[in-house]
């Protein structure tokens, strides 16, 4: 405050174990881990730090002490370590150990006890897997084998028919498991039915993130960085994930799986604008359009190629049985076919049918029973395969553009006006999905098309129709209620 008068005197110990300051030596647990890769394991933070712990709390760094056995060990400050053996096992019998020290040190730069990790590779099954063009498989054609793809394997717990065994007989096939009571049914075991990882990984290039850069403000520049530690955490020690190949993976022989892949040039269509409109003289960019056509458009292999082709292929998967050595999973290209989505909004009168039951009135589309509703507005919930938990709601179609009612500005042949006058922009588009209003732009003119909608250019799916009235009708204190949705 300005008053030289003012002192203070301190006194600093020096901070120790004895007077409480100093914490004592963190404490280091022995860990055990088990890859279903023979390859390679990968474990993220805290790893093997979960094993240790500190007295006061303080935060730990994991060191490596002393040289690795058995193969390569990389590990991380933060616990997170990979590790690989010299010689990777195979078949159901074979493993390998891989075993490394370490010692958790604390943020008073005190060591642990050093303590054992042991790491356990099982054998891999040499699975084969060739993922292949779809459409190249059929007769006369060669195929076209896809080799950069995300893959990940599970195993298949669902309930599994075998008509062999679906008989209550003497004569069942000796191979057919012992006939329980009750008999196993579906209804039964549907709540244990579900696949648990065994492994995942990736072949290739664009499908093991290659490419990717993040900012270093060191350098201020973009360097390449694989995100794989876990939590979204990146590295920019590699520029890609390590490749590993499915046959590296453990399977039982005596239990079912199944693998899904994701191709490498699944985003292709999505980045470089396949499957828009394609001019039908390529000389006169500007003339008549045609629809875009894969075996026009994209004709060789170089127009699949990750990251530069206009086409690519599609996610697909292939059950895996017992004991089996080798896979085919077909991909369908893409882009696919856009889904069109058709709605029809109208008064339920007779609610019990969930149909709607147009009948008399003086126009000539019967508007005095259930007619269409103008002024609702549709959204459209990507339901994943099926009701009951949608993911989100769908916002824009596979070309980037804003959802819309297509039959924005759609002229009736008769009286040559306007039937669904939404919008007074040319392209239709609103920022949501209203249905046909009740007149034709002249105002006075009942719609055919009232209460109708059409949502086009969606990506194939299932979606979920919810229909809600406008602010007006609400404000107006009209209450609805929405009897049913087919979806």
């Amino acid at each position: 405050n300005g008053n030289p008068n003012a002192a203070a005197t301190v006194t600093l110990t020096a901070c120790t174990t004895g007077n409480g300051c100093q914490s004592g030596p963190p404490t280091a647990g022995n860990a055990a881990y088990t890859s279903n890769i023979a390859s390679r394991l990968q474990i993220a933070e805290p790893g093997v730090l979960t094993y240790a712990s500190d007295p006061n709390g303080l935060q730990l760094t994991a060191t490596l002490v002393g040289t690795p056995t058995g193969g390569s060990v990389t590990l991380n400050p933060d616990g997170s370590f990979t590790a690989s053996p010299a010689t990777a096992p195979m078949g159901s019998a074979a493993s390998a150990n891989v075993t490394f020290q370490y010692q958790a040190v604390n943020a008073q730069n005190t060591a642990s006890n050093t303590a054992t990790v042991t790491v356990t590779f099982k054998g891999g099954s040499g699975l084969v897997v060739n993922v292949l063009d779809a459409p190249s498989t059929q007769p006369g054609k060669t195929p076209v084998k896809i080799s950069d793809y995300r893959w990940i394997i599970e195993e298949d717990r669902t309930f599994q028919i075998d008509p062999a065994c679906q008989v209550n007989s003497p004569t069942r096939p000796a191979t057919c498991p012992p006939l329980p009571l009750p008999v196993p049914s579906l209804g039964a075991n549907f709540h244990t039915s579900y696949m648990p990882v065994v492994a995942a990984g990736c072949v290739g290039v664009a499908a093991c993130e290659a490419g990717q850069t993040v900012y270093d403000p060191a350098s201020q520049t973009h360097k390449p960085a694989v995100c794989d530690i876990g939590n979204g955490v990146c590295r920019t020690t590699a520029a890609q994930q390590v490749p590993v190949d499915p046959s590296q993976v453990a399977l039982d022989p005596k239990k079912r799986y199944y693998i899904s892949i994701l191709p490498g040039n699944a985003y292709n269509s999505f980045t470089n604008g396949g499957g828009a409109p394609q001019p039908v003289d390529p000389t006169n960019p500007s003339g008549p359009q045609r629809q875009f056509d894969i075996s026009k458009d994209c004709p060789t292999v170089a127009n699949f190629a990750p990251g530069t082709g206009k086409c690519g292929n599609g996610m697909g998967g292939a059950p895996i049985s017992a004991g089996q050595t080798s896979v085919n999973v077909l991909l369908e290209e893409s882009p696919f076919p856009t889904a069109k989505v058709s709605v029809f909004v109208f008064e339920d009168d007779a609610p019990l049918n969930g149909e709607v039951d147009v009948s008399g009135g003086t126009d000539t589309f019967g508007s005095a029973r259930e007619p269409g509703l103008g002024g609702f507005e549709i959204k459209l919930w990507d339901d994943a395969g099926g009701s009951g938990s949608p993911t989100g709601q769908m916002t824009y179609d596979m070309f980037n553009m804003p959802l819309s009612n297509s039959l924005a500005g759609t002229i009736d042949p008769v009286t040559n006006l306007n039937a669904c006058p939404i919008s007074t922009n040319p392209d239709g588009l609103v920022g949501m999905i209203p249905t046909c209003p009740k007149y034709e732009s002249d105002g006075k003119t009942l719609s055919p098309l009232v209460g109708q909608a059409i949502v086009a250019n969606l990506m194939p799916g299932r979606y979920g129709i919810i229909a809600t009235p406008a602010a007006d009708r609400i404000a107006r204190g009209e209450e609805w209620l929405q009897t049913n949705t087919l979806d």
